[in-house]
């Protein structure tokens, strides 16, 4: 799956189970975070472990898993 499928299949998820702030975010947010994930997309290995620090609400992370890559989610 691509970067933006893969976000973009998130939106699903996060409208069922988010709040409004969490929803807000996922659109607020979404070039950043498909930036970020074209970029792994690039750089990275599919299967390659991927290390996503601050990664609350774990939009990015659900969508770098679901393009395949093995997450580690670190969040204070």
């Amino acid at each position: 799956m691509n970067a933006r499928d893969a976000l973009l299949s998130v939106e699903e998820v996060i409208r069922a189970l988010g709040n409004e702030k969490v929803i807000y975010s996922f659109y607020l947010e979404f070039g950043r975070r498909l930036e970020v994930l074209r970029l792994v997309e690039e750089y990275c290995e599919r299967g390659s472990r991927v290390l996503d620090v601050g990664a609350s609400p774990f939009i990015t992370s659900c969508a770098l898993k679901k393009m395949g890559y093995e997450v580690v989610a670190l969040d204070v």
